[in-house]
């Protein structure tokens, strides 16, 4: 879809509004209310956006919001935005009792669409001279990133915060428990001891498994493991990614359904290609992102998250699970 059908389907669905001389609206775009952080970008300005809205409320004007009134990019749950800045969700409740509220949303809220109080274009329409109507939408579909694609620019948008929260997972990172460090470090044989075989078995190549197939120093294994009867060389990235995996299967199942198709249905094809160790080498630092961004999930999800790592792929695992595919 292009940038002109995409505009001229949000102004085909817009709200009409009257405009003439006589007319008050106040027009107000990317506030990006936060939930009180340093990273709310809308806090230093509260006081002063509060009062401007007292003004424009006793002097009859009607609010239109122009989009990403909410920043939710950043931030998972409206209500963590709601409750820090109740008192201009309480302003807007005075302003929709008069019928002078309107709110768009834009990418940094686009989630909002799914309200039908949130609109995607308003036209403020100047029946006299319609050649000065007004077209009012937040913009963001004239970019094929921030329209269609904004799961990704979101995503991309949250490298800097994953960056920090994967250094101080670093710094206070757990370690698994005692017993079951003993049973890894005792898992058939140690990799410090021995030369590690390649994971050969052609059938179950798995992007993450044939990565641990590289070279020693590049993917650090750690261990044997055993998947489908297999031994297979079991590194951490492999290890993450199977506790991710897990932790998808036993809150989204539906997700994870969806998920390990595409990937049974993609990976197994592309890991066919993977022939030698430095292709392997390849794949595990391709990877390096994915194994930030599971690790994050596991810390932020699993009380325990360096023990469910440590379990995987071992000969007697305590649950056996659909993540074993991988």
């Amino acid at each position: 879809m292009t940038t002109a059908s995409r505009l001229n389907r949000a102004f085909s669905q817009a709200l009409v509004l009257p405009f003439c001389p006589c007319s008050r609206y106040v027009l107000v775009s990317d506030c990006h209310r936060g939930v009180g952080t340093s990273s709310d970008n809308f806090l230093k300005n509260q006081h002063l956006y509060y009062a401007a809205m007292e003004h424009y409320y006793r002097n009859g004007f009607t609010y239109i919001e122009l989009g990403d009134g909410e920043e939710l990019w950043e931030n998972r749950k409206l209500r963590n935005i709601t409750e820090i800045h109740e008192d201009v969700y309480c302003m807007f409740a005075r302003f929709e009792e008069r019928g002078r509220l309107h709110l768009l949303y834009g990418n940094h809220n686009i989630v909002r669409r799914k309200n039908p109080a949130f609109l995607e274009a308003v036209i403020l329409y100047a029946e006299a001279m319609p050649e000065k109507s007004l077209y009012l939408t937040h913009g963001h579909q004239a970019s094929f990133l921030n329209s269609t694609l904004w799961p990704l620019t979101a995503f991309l948008l949250m490298w800097p915060l994953l960056g920090m929260i994967i250094c101080l997972l670093l710094l206070l990172g757990q370690a698994p428990d005692a017993f079951i460090r003993a049973w890894t470090d005792t898992s058939d044989w140690s990799l410090s001891q021995q030369t590690a075989p390649q994971n050969l078995h052609f059938d179950e190549h798995y992007l993450c498994t044939v990565a641990a197939g590289g070279h020693r120093k590049v993917v650090k294994p750690l261990r044997m493991g055993l998947r489908h009867g297999h031994k297979v060389i079991v590194n951490r990235q492999l290890c993450i990614a199977n506790a991710f995996e897990q932790v998808l299967e036993e809150r989204t199942p539906r997700f994870h359904r969806a998920v390990r198709n595409f990937y049974d249905t993609y990976g197994f094809p592309v890991a066919k290609l993977i022939r030698s160790r430095y292709a392997a080498d390849l794949v595990y630092l391709l990877m390096k992102p994915l194994e930030w961004f599971f690790l994050a999930v596991l810390y932020l999800t699993d009380a325990r998250p360096e023990n469910r790592i440590a379990l995987q792929y071992l000969p007697l695992p305590p649950k056996e699970t659909g993540a074993d595919r991988l």
